[in-house]
Order: C-alpha cells, then sequence, then structure tokens
C-alpha cells in the first residue's frame, strides 16, 4: 500500500517520534504527553459501527474462497471491544506509522473510531509533534485505500458486498481528494484515481447518478494530470462516459472523451480501452448519418479485429457479444438497434432488468459465445447458460432443451460459484416440474436444501425452495441424522407443503444476509426491499422497521381482514400483506423491530394516479373506498369511543392552533358538530400512499397499525383530498367516491344526508393538514390555501363554508397577507430561494436596517433596504412559505430565526428534552477548533448553529467543502435554545464537550464533488 505519512507542501519535515524509529529502525515511544484514560463507547455508536463492519463482512470469516482478503485481516481484536484505553490507540497508532505494525480495513475504521469518539481524552495522549487533526485525516486516507482495496479482492462472485465496500471507501476517497491540498503532492493521484475507478464499478451492478458519473470522470481526468498511468486510467475514463452517456443521451462526452484518448501515445494502449472505445463507437453509431455511421462502424471492426486471439476471458467474451450485436444489426432483427443502457458482459444476470437490445441479439450471442464455452471458460458459460435460461430470449430451443443445456453448463464451473450452484439446483427443479419427474425433484430440492446452512446461500436458496412448494406442492423428503438444524427444519417443511413456513426462513435469512443489497421503496413509510443483481431474492421482501406492539397489532387486523376479505368471495379483487418474520438486526434501536413480509408487485396508487384520466383515477379512487368500506364493516364494533378527544389533541385540534385563530377550541366544536354526524368506525390510515395496485390487479391495503376510531367520512376524505388529482370543486367525482364507500359497508339509507356531510368536513380536515404541515403535507406551498378558499366557495354546508372562510382568513393574517398568495417567479423556484437569501443577509448582517433588540424589523423597512420591486406583501409570502424555517413573522414584523452577525437578543427557549445536536464544519478550521482546543465559537456571527439531525448537518457543511462534523450532547451545553424545529444555537462549544463523527456513521450520506473537481478555466 503507498505510504501516506509526509508533509503536505511547504510543510517543514519534523522529527517526530513515528519518522525517527523509522530512521533507526526501533520502535517508536508511546507517549511523551500526559495520560489519557479509558474511553467507553455507547451502546448505539458501538452497533453503528458494528453495523458498517457486518454490511462490508469484515465481522465474518467466511469468502468464497474460504480465506478472509489480506486488507480485511482483523490484527488487533481488542478494537472491537466497548472500552479502550486512550495510550493503547496512540500507541497502535504510532507502531502503524513506523511500520511495526500492519492495520487492516478493520483495524483503521476502529481506529477512525476511536479517535473520532474520544477526541476530548485522545487530544491530551497524544505526542507532542502530532496534531490531531493532521492524525485523523491520515487515519481516514489509509481507511479510503484499504476499503477500496478490500473491494477488490472480494470480486465479482460477492457483488453486494463488493459494491458496499466500494461505496464506503468512494465515501472516504471523497473526504480525502477534499482535501487534498492536506497532502504530498505524488500521493493525490492515488485518491483521485481510485475515486472515479470505484464509480464504474459500482456502475456494473447498479443504477448510479449523473453527479456520481460526472464526478467519476472528471476524478479520472484529474488524475492523468496528477501523473496516473494512461493504460490504467483511460479505460476507466471511456467506460465512465459510456455510463454518462446512457444516463444523459448526450454524445458529447463521449466524443470529448475518446479525442482525449487519441492524444496519448502507443504506450497508454491496452485491449481493455480498445474494448470500451468498442461501447463507445457503437452509441455513436445509433444516430450518426450513414457517411459517419460507416466509419464509426469501419472502427469498431478494426477495434474488434485488434483483440482477437486475447488471453483475456473477458476482452473474449465482450468481443464475442458485440460481433453478436452487430450481427443482429446487420440483419435487420427488431430491437438489435437501440445500445444505450446495453452492459457487457453480465447484462442476461437479472431477468427483470434485461435491456430490450439483448434479448432480440441473444441468437447471435449465443452463436458466438458457444464457440468460447466449448473451450471451457467459466464466464463465456455463466454468460451462455444465463441466455439459455432467459425467457425472453428468442432461441429456436423448446424449454426443456434449453433448461438441460444450462444446467450441463454450469456443470462445469468451479464448486466455489455459488451462483451456478443455485441456479443450477433452480433449472433442475424446474425441469423436473416440465418433466414430471419426481425423483430428479426431490434430488434438486435436497440440493437447495444443502445450502440453507451455509450463509452465502441461506436466503435465495430459501427463496427457491418456497417458490417450488407454493407452486408444485410438497414432496417427501429424506432425513439423515446428523443434518443441520436449518436444513432439516427446510426439508420437513418441503414435506409438508408448507411454503408459508419456507416463506418465513427465506424473510428471517433475508434480513440477516450482508450478500443481499438494501432498496429503499419510497412513500411515507420508511420501507425497503432486497435484491442481489441476479434476480434471485430480489422483490420477494419488504422490510419495514417499527415498534413492536405496532406491528403485533398491524398482524391481527391483516388476519381479521383477509379471512373476511375471502368469507366474502373478494380475494380476488382486494388483498393484505402477509407478515412472514421479525427479528432486531444489529444497530437498530432495542425498542424496534424489523418485519419481513411478501413483496407483492404492483404500483402505489399515489404513483398510478399520476399518470391517468380523470375517470380511471375516479374508478380506482371509489375501488379504494369499497376495500375501505369492507374494511370498516369487518371491524365495526359497537362500543367505539375516544374519536373527539383523539382529534381534539392530536389531529384537527392541534392543526386548527397552528392557524392563528382567536378561538381554535371553538372552531373545533363547530367542525366537530359536524363531524360526528356519522357513525364511529376503525380508524385506518387510507392516504393513497397506503393502497398498492398489484401486477395481478388486486388492490392490497398497506400498514394497518393505526389504531382508534374515527367518524365515517374522515379516513374516506384522505382517499379522496390528500392529493390534487380531483379538483376541490368536484364533488360529483366525490360523490361516486362516497357512494361507492356507502354501497361497501351496506349503510343504512336514512344515513345517506348525515354522512355525506361528515364526509365533507373530513375534506375540510385534510386541507388544514396540508395547509399547517410543513414536511408531510401533500401539496405544495400555496397550493392548500387555494384549495381552501376553493371549499369554502363550492361545499353545499354554509357552517363548513363559513368554517373553512374563518380559518383561512386567520391563517393569511397569521402569514402577513391579505389575499391570497400569487403564485410569481419570486415567490417560487429560483426565485423564491434568491429572494429569500437576500432576505436573510439583510436580516442578519445589514446594520443600516432599523431593528429592534429582539432583531424584528418591518416589512416595509426590509422591502425598501431590498428594493428591486420588494413589497411588504410578496416578502410575507416568502417569509411564511412552507418551505422556509428561517424566519418568524408577527403582525408586520419579519426577523431572521438565526445566523446573526448583528447583535440581538433571541427569546427562545431551551429545548424541552435530552438530545444528541451537530455541526459540521470545514477542515480548514479543525486546527484551531481540534488541535488548539478553541472548540466551537460563532466566528463573526453571535451563536454557534447546530442541529439534531446528522444528515443536515452532513448537507450543511458540504456548502465548503467535506467538512467535519461534531457531536456534543445537550447536557453539556445548559445555554442551548431552540430556535426552530430542527435548529438550535448556542454561544459556544468547548472542547472538552465534543466528538467527532466518525464518517463509518454518515458514509452513506457524503454527495458528491464534483465542482471542486472541475477545471477552474473549463468545464470537461
Amino acid at each position: 500500500m503507498t505510504s501516506l505519512v509526509g508533509p503536505t507542501e511547504g510543510e517543514e519535515l519534523r522529527p517526530t517520534p513515528a519518522l525517527l524509529a523509522r530512521a533507526r529502525h526501533v520502535q517508536a515511544p508511546a507517549s511523551d504527553s500526559p495520560v489519557g484514560g479509558t474511553l467507553t463507547a455507547s451502546e448505539g455508536d458501538r452497533a453503528q459501527l458494528l453495523s458498517a463492519l457486518r454490511r462490508l463482512g469484515l465481522l465474518e470469516r467466511v469468502t468464497v474462497d474460504s480465506s478472509p482478503p489480506q486488507s480485511a485481516h482483523n490484527l488487533h481484536p481488542d478494537l472491537l471491544e466497548n472500552e479502550i484505553s486512550t495510550e493503547h490507540i496512540v500507541r497502535l497508532w504510532t507502531e502503524i506509522l513506523s511500520v511495526e505494525t500492519k492495520a487492516g480495513a478493520v483495524d483503521l475504521l476502529c481506529l477512525e473510531f476511536w479517535l473520532s469518539r474520544g477526541y476530548s481524552q485522545v487530544i491530551h495522549t497524544l505526542p507532542k509533534k502530532y496534531t490531531y487533526s493532521k492524525t485523523l485525516l491520515t487515519v481516514r486516507q489509509r481507511v479510503a485505500i484499504s476499503l477500496h482495496d478490500y473491494a477488490r479482492e472480494l470480486n465479482w462472485r460477492r457483488p453486494v458486498m463488493y459494491v458496499t465496500a466500494l461505496k464506503m471507501a468512494r465515501a472516504y476517497l471523497r473526504d480525502a481528494v477534499g482535501h487534498e491540498s492536506a497532502m504530498r503532492e505524488d500521493l493525490r493521484k492515488e485518491f483521485t484515481g481510485r475515486l472515479g475507478v470505484s464509480t464504474v464499478l459500482i456502475s456494473r451492478f447498479e443504477r448510479v447518478s449523473h453527479g456520481e458519473v460526472r464526478e467519476c470522470r472528471l476524478a479520472l481526468q484529474r488524475s492523468l494530470i496528477q501523473g496516473n498511468e494512461p493504460k490504467s486510467a483511460l479505460p476507466y475514463l471511456v467506460e465512465a462516459a459510456v455510463v454518462e452517456y446512457d444516463l444523459t443521451g448526450d454524445p458529447l462526452g463521449l466524443k470529448d472523451v475518446l479525442n482525449a484518448c487519441a492524444s496519448f501515445d502507443e504506450s497508454a494502449d491496452s485491449e481493455t480501452l480498445r474494448l470500451a472505445q468498442v461501447d463507445a463507437n457503437l452509441r455513436l453509431m445509433e444516430f450518426a448519418d450513414p457517411d459517419d455511421k460507416r466509419l464509426l462502424r469501419r472502427e469498431v471492426d478494426n477495434l474488434l479485429d485488434s483483440v482477437c486471439g486475447s488471453q483475456d476471458a473477458e476482452i473474449n467474451i465482450r468481443r464475442a457479444m458485440a460481433l453478436g450485436l452487430l450481427q443482429a444489426q446487420d440483419e435487420g432483427i427488431p430491437d438489435a438497434v437501440h445500445v444505450q443502457g446495453v452492459r457487457f458482459p453480465f447484462g442476461y444476470r437479472d431477468s427483470e432488468a434485461l435491456h430490450l437490445t439483448l434479448s432480440a441479439a441473444a441468437p447471435k450471442m449465443y452463436e458466438r459465445l458457444m464457440e468460447i464455452a466449448n473451450r471451457g471458460e467459466p464466464m463465456a458459460i455463466g454468460v451462455l447458460a444465463d441466455i439459455l435460461t432467459e425467457e425472453r430470449a428468442p432461441l429456436a430451443i423448446e424449454p426443456g432443451l434449453r433448461l438441460r443445456r444450462a444446467i450441463d453448463l454450469r456443470k462445469n464451473l468451479r464448486a466455489s460459484d455459488v451462483r451456478a450452484d443455485l441456479l443450477n439446483l433452480r433449472d433442475r427443479a424446474a425441469l423436473a416440474q416440465i418433466d414430471k419427474d419426481t425423483e430428479a425433484r426431490r434430488a434438486a430440492l435436497l440440493g437447495l436444501a444443502g445450502l440453507v446452512s451455509k450463509p452465502l446461500t441461506a436466503a435465495p436458496a430459501l427463496v427457491l425452495l418456497a417458490r417450488n412448494v407454493e407452486s408444485a406442492g410438497g414432496i417427501p423428503m429424506p432425513i439423515i441424522a446428523g443434518t443441520p438444524p436449518d436444513e432439516e427444519r427446510a426439508l420437513r417443511l418441503v414435506a409438508a407443503g408448507n411454503h408459508e413456513s419456507l416463506w418465513n426462513m427465506a424473510a428471517e435469512a433475508a434480513l440477516a444476509d450482508v450478500n443481499l443489497t438494501i432498496i429503499r421503496l419510497g412513500g411515507r413509510s420508511e420501507v425497503t426491499t432486497v435484491g442481489d443483481y441476479y434476480g434471485l431474492s430480489a422483490e420477494e421482501f419488504v422490510f419495514k422497521q417499527g415498534d413492536p406492539i405496532a406491528f403485533e397489532r398491524d398482524s391481527s387486523r391483516e388476519e381479521l381482514i383477509r379471512r373476511y376479505v375471502e368469507a366474502k368471495g373478494y380475494e380476488g379483487v382486494f388483498g393484505v400483506p402477509v407478515n412472514l418474520a421479525t427479528c432486531r438486526p444489529i444497530g437498530i434501536d432495542d425498542t424496534k423491530v424489523v418485519v419481513a413480509r411478501r413483496y407483492v408487485r404492483g404500483t402505489c396508487l399515489q404513483e398510478a394516479l399520476a399518470t391517468e384520466d380523470l375517470e380511471c383515477r375516479v374508478a380506482n379512487l371509489a375501488d379504494a373506498a369499497r376495500f375501505l368500506g369492507l374494511i370498516n364493516l369487518a371491524e365495526h364494533s359497537d362500543s367505539a369511543t375516544g374519536a373527539r378527544v383523539e382529534l381534539k389533541k392530536k389531529e384537527m385540534g392541534r392543526w386548527l392552533r397552528n392557524c392563528g385563530l382567536g378561538d381554535p377550541g371553538a372552531t373545533f366544536d363547530a367542525w366537530w358538530a359536524v363531524m360526528q354526524q356519522g357513525m364511529l368506525v376503525r380508524r385506518r390510515d387510507a392516504h393513497l400512499g397506503n393502497w398498492l395496485r398489484a401486477d395481478d390487479g388486486r388492490l392490497i391495503a398497506m400498514d394497518l397499525e393505526a389504531q382508534g376510531w374515527r367518524p365515517v367520512g374522515y379516513d374516506l376524505a384522505q382517499i379522496s383530498d390528500d392529493h390534487v388529482f380531483l379538483d376541490i370543486r368536484d364533488w360529483v367525482s366525490r360523490r361516486v367516491i362516497f357512494e361507492a364507500y356507502r354501497e361497501a359497508r351496506k349503510a343504512p339509507g336514512d344515513s345517506g344526508d348525515s354522512e355525506w356531510v361528515a364526509y365533507q368536513a373530513g375534506v375540510l380536515a385534510r386541507l388544514v393538514w396540508g395547509l399547517t404541515n410543513p414536511n408531510d403535507g401533500p401539496f405544495d406551498s400555496g397550493v392548500a390555501e387555494f384549495r381552501l378558499h376553493g371549499f369554502a366557495d363550492s361545499v353545499e354546508s354554509e357552517v363548513l363554508s363559513g368554517i373553512a372562510s374563518e380559518i383561512l382568513a386567520a391563517w393569511l393574517k397569521r402569514r402577513g397577507l391579505v389575499e391570497l398568495p400569487k403564485r410569481l417567479g419570486r415567490t417560487d423556484g429560483a426565485g423564491r430561494i434568491r429572494l429569500s437569501r437576500a432576505m436573510a443577509y439583510h436580516l442578519r448582517h445589514d446594520r443600516t436596517l432599523s431593528m429592534d433588540r429582539g432583531g424584528w424589523t418591518n416589512l416595509g423597512d426590509l422591502a425598501a433596504a431590498l428594493q428591486r420591486g420588494a413589497t411588504p406583501e410578496l416578502l410575507a409570502t416568502v417569509a411564511t412559505d412552507r418551505r422556509e424555517a428561517r424566519f418568524e413573522l408577527s403582525e408586520g414584523r419579519v426577523r431572521a430565526r438565526y445566523g446573526h452577525s448583528l447583535a440581538v437578543q433571541l427569546d427562545y427557549r431551551t429545548p424541552s428534552r435530552a438530545l444528541t445536536v451537530y455541526h459540521a464544519s470545514p477542515w480548514k478550521y479543525a486546527s484551531s477548533i481540534l488541535d488548539q482546543c478553541q472548540g466551537l465559537d460563532p466566528g463573526k456571527r453571535q451563536w454557534v448553529h447546530l442541529t439534531d439531525s446528522l444528515a443536515e448537518a452532513v448537507a450543511n457543511g458540504v456548502r465548503e467543502g467535506h467538512p467535519l462534523v461534531y457531536q456534543v450532547s445537550s447536557a453539556d451545553l445548559p445555554n442551548l435554545l431552540a430556535a426552530s424545529t430542527h435548529t438550535f444555537i448556542a454561544r459556544s462549544v468547548l472542547s472538552d464537550a465534543m466528538s467527532v463523527v466518525p464518517m463509518s456513521a454518515y458514509w452513506d450520506q457524503i454527495p458528491t464533488i464534483e465542482r471542486s473537481l472541475a477545471p477552474t478555466d473549463c468545464q470537461a
């Protein structure tokens, strides 16, 4: 590994103990400074570290090749304990610097953890010649290199772990490159080059963003300027340009990179570069005019000829696939022309993500690859078998024969290829079903059961078993004495035909499997699924973290509703999720659990309605209303109570208190008098994010955790009005939805009028929620006001119209407006952001602006200071925008909540609860903050700004380059004040109260650094 020890440019090389020891070949002294003490990690912090190590596979000792990569070795297991002495940490680091001790990725990540969390003690234990900030920076640089090397050693047979290691390495590399001025000039290319390579390698397995690939391309270009070897960097640079083209469709970047390659001499040439140039030129051919296309085709043919007979298996396979694609195009095969997004050689691995062009060109690629596979090349065999088992590949081979050939091919792959083993057994089981061969099926399922007890294969093996038993039923299985427990359990479940319990086992295994990638599904609920880049375990489970009691209630409701739906004969129309397993993985709160459910392929109703016309929207909303009515009917109770108290305390009453009403209690009572006209039904969180239109046509009710009772119509209004798909004045469509709901509930005819009015009151409640909720509301800023006005103008009930008008008037007054806010260029989009920044500048720093001691100024005075057509109403609109947290407005006056350089007296309260707050600051201030123990001071401002959100701290801190993130407990800040929901201020933070947050705690939140990589004289 490249040495990362050395002076920065212009820095004097000081005779530190480590350098002296290296020169004399003796061990450096442990420390020449005061004795430190014992560092203790909190349970949460240590769990976070262990979770990161586990995701990397660094806590296990089993790999595909049965021995851990050298870079993964944990040579110092005491670093994983929850207590350690500062002297030991410092001694170990000194020995690592003096090359007396080796360190693997685990050791370096643990060292960064302890140096960060233990700053206030470590700073007093370091040798005098060391600085804390340089020590931490060097440790992080070593983590970056170590993780990148570890990822490269893992190889593609453990792709999820491989990609995770690359992503974490990339985060540390961004940190290093973001402060490259602090490292020796000759070392910089080591980091910029690896930063670019990381994203290219990640892109071979999953989609990357345009920002990520632009950062990648710029990093590789800079590494070449810094002296990186063109022969190693150029193939990755061309591949990055290909990925960028696949994302944007813009060929200019491709052409620029190809021209840049042509500027290097022959020493930069390689077979890998030529194949990358083939991929680039294939894309340029697609939209070229006939003459240019002929020239490009000639160039592609020459490049492919030049690598004929290569000794590199992957080169031969990529060449064969490119030739197969060209042959398909030459023969005019439909759908073989569009190459944007085509990736060689593993494009056939995941059937769900198969590119249409690869499907169309499969027969030609099959012919070309057969020649290589016949020579026994494992990669070619694997790709060929993938083509054979891809149902959409138009091969002139009947299904049974395709499976037989795939099985025969995979028999030739080495035993360590676990994916080949799994697919071989899957295909043998499928072939047995086609042939109706019971013994062959039994043998295949026995093989799968044998993989259940192995960590690398447990989850996908159980998924394949569950799928097979679910489709074909149980089969008697032999059980031999001494069979591992998990394997025996799986065999007994197969024999019993119990696919439900097999799915439970598979879910439990998937929750604990670091070889599966976590995919966020979005929506209001933080739900995830898992995948494996191969399609073996993808889209089988949904995971959600939450309270165990809530999940128990959820399961009970799901079972009740499922039975009711089945009893009424609606199982083909409606459905609920199936809970499979519950566990508490490492790294989550002890009060939380993760529940696994069966994944249902489909589209969230919120997304589905976005592309539909009004008729289809109403039909879908009516279906959701019918299902809600059935749920209400299934859970009917004559003893329902408590709805008024709940709504006043937690929902409508709380929302009304935020509207600026003179007597919100009286307004609530008036609203409740209308709302209560409907009977009480079991509460259901019925917003459109909780309904899924499955691919099989069923409507699935998600998330049944909500408890309590609500008046009829209240939850129905979530279905019809937690969005803008219906015009607020369209009561005809709402009547259709309402009647569908009543029909499903079998509501008595004489209750129609009262329930209709109650439903309208529910619509009003949804509008008030959207008006006052700054984060989760369903409307863009300003939309709720217009919808509330439309409601007041169109609703049939005069009482509800009056209540809505009262709420709207109070709300507008609270915002300092006399009429509905106008949607102008300066109140929306980039115009609003520019005006907001200008307002903040004047309110925080303008000494000429007239303010009182609390920082308040009249809107008119601020408008005069801003000029450029600013008016008091325009400023009030911006200051009270739901996306703004920086301003306060009251009775025609406005002030900034925080950020002042002016001396103002802020009358905020101390936080009502204990909390941890964070502050991110650029590395350039680390010397004064950390080395000189000055802590955090406000600088030119009056207060230090902190947040209770680590993600927000990181996002704010990167404005001036990649920062250090500091953490402090509110218990150590007696004068901490709450300036807004998530922003807190303090006069200063003492260094002894602080710790540094290790990057292992937020590596997945670190953004790209393409701006700092872009050339100053031109844009690459």
